[in-house]
């Protein structure tokens, strides 16, 4: 395999959630945050099932393999995702994804700790960029609304850290079995999110196919279309990549959602980022830029 094949697929998935993210924010508002995060698990579900079966092989996979991808499903996709949506609601995807800044130090400690991936951790000047990113956001919030937006900030933090868990967890999946394709595995982490939207269906009906029949025909292609390229796409490069890649420089990758998102929020809404938005993207640049120096 190509060495450079992770990083190029890496950064297909981070470009393919970008553009998908700011359609997920568009009906997490329009509908609700839970919604969208069941309506996408469900489509991509349906297509790592189907082109597992038709292109691929079904392997046969050890408990513990089959646990982790699971336990990172329910966790990561799941749960994490749906703290994700919620922070799109009050912050924007583009500032959401920005928290995903974070990312390299949780997947960097994990690399660490279970993989023999050795990343600096002296680097508290680039923890405090990224925080006052975080404070710039909320400050945001404060100017707009009276108040400061700690809710949309702490949602993503949650979201981002249980995203960074399920890929450590993914990880050592593949690492227990090795023969197991990125994209069936890809399936029994959709499972493992269908089975958290389950849970949560029993005590608050989801309604999936109610508040979908009312979607003119451009949101329902729109819905379709953003839940396969960001989920169904981005997650079958993602896996792939995570399976040969160094969890920290991927992470490295994905850093860069924040200002593809932000290119596509100013082309789709037709606006440019305001002063907040720059200000944070400074500190985020120079945050990145010292942790990986």
């Amino acid at each position: 395999m190509d060495e450079n094949l992770p990083y190029i697929l890496a950064f297909s998935s981070t470009t393919l959630f970008a553009l998908s993210c700011m359609f997920y924010a568009v009906f997490a508002d329009k509908i609700s945050s839970i919604w969208m995060n069941t309506f996408k698990t469900v489509i991509a579900c349906f297509g790592f099932f189907i082109v597992t079966s038709v292109f691929y092989t079904w392997h046969g996979l050890s408990l513990n393999s089959f646990l982790c991808f699971f336990i990172s499903g329910f966790a990561g996709l799941g749960i994490g995702d749906l703290f994700l949506m919620l922070a799109f609601t009050r912050i924007g995807a583009a500032r959401t994804l920005m928290v995903f800044g974070f990312s390299p130090l949780f997947n960097g400690i994990q690399g660490y700790l279970f993989f023999n991936q050795v990343v600096s951790f002296d680097k508290l000047i680039a923890i405090v960029c990224l925080i006052i990113c975080l404070f710039i956001f909320s400050y945001e919030g404060y100017k707009k609304a009276g108040q400061w937006e700690v809710k949309g900030v702490l949602f993503a933090l949650i979201g981002v850290s249980l995203d960074a868990i399920g890929v450590g967890i993914t990880r050592y999946g593949f690492e227990d079995s090795l023969v197991v394709d990125p994209i069936e595995a890809n399936f029994y982490r959709a499972i493992g999110a269908l089975c958290f939207f389950v849970i949560y269906n029993y005590f608050q009906p989801i309604n999936l196919l109610s508040k979908f029949r009312p979607l003119s025909p451009k949101e329902k292609c729109m819905a379709v279309g953003a839940s396969l390229s960001g989920t169904f796409l981005a997650l079958w490069c993602w896996n792939t990549a995570i399976k040969w890649g160094h969890l920290a420089s991927l992470s490295a990758i994905g850093a860069t959602g924040p200002f593809l998102a932000t290119l596509f929020e100013c082309i789709y809404y037709k606006r440019w980022p305001n002063k907040y938005m720059i200000a944070s993207t400074f500190f985020f640049v120079i945050g990145l830029y010292i942790l990986f120096l």
